[in-house]
């Protein structure tokens, strides 16, 4: 394990992982998912705020509750003993940021938002 201290460039050291684990037990969205999904890594994470509604539906088995660390490491091995999964989580999860959190797509629901609002 190496811990680098801040970095400045997060997507050369995302490319190093099989796995992006976010073991939180209190988050809303985080950003930190995001940057890992649009980088193709397969999640494995806690169910806390927006994480179940971010990741794809295939990736309920790599959901664990809050504050479960047999859980947690369950569904990490499940990812870790099955790269076809890795795989193809990791590719929707990339398709899933393309989708529905790239910039373009984030400013329109805001512009409809307001534009609903103000009628």
């Amino acid at each position: 394990m190496q811990f680098v201290g801040p970095v400045a460039d997060t997507a050369p050291c995302y490319a190093q992982f099989d796995v992006f684990v976010l073991s939180s037990r209190t988050e809303q969205l985080p950003l930190v998912l995001l940057e890992a999904m649009a980088c193709g890594l397969p999640v494995v994470a806690t169910d806390v705020g927006d994480v179940r509604a971010t990741l794809p539906y295939d990736a309920g088995p790599c959901i664990a509750p809050p504050a479960d660390a047999d859980a947690l490491a369950s569904s990490l091995r499940l990812l870790l003993g099955n790269q076809g999964l890795r795989a193809s989580l990791g590719q929707k999860n990339r398709q899933v940021v393309a989708e529905r959190f790239a910039a373009g797509a984030c400013l329109q629901r805001f512009v409809d938002l307001y534009r609903q609002t103000a009628r």
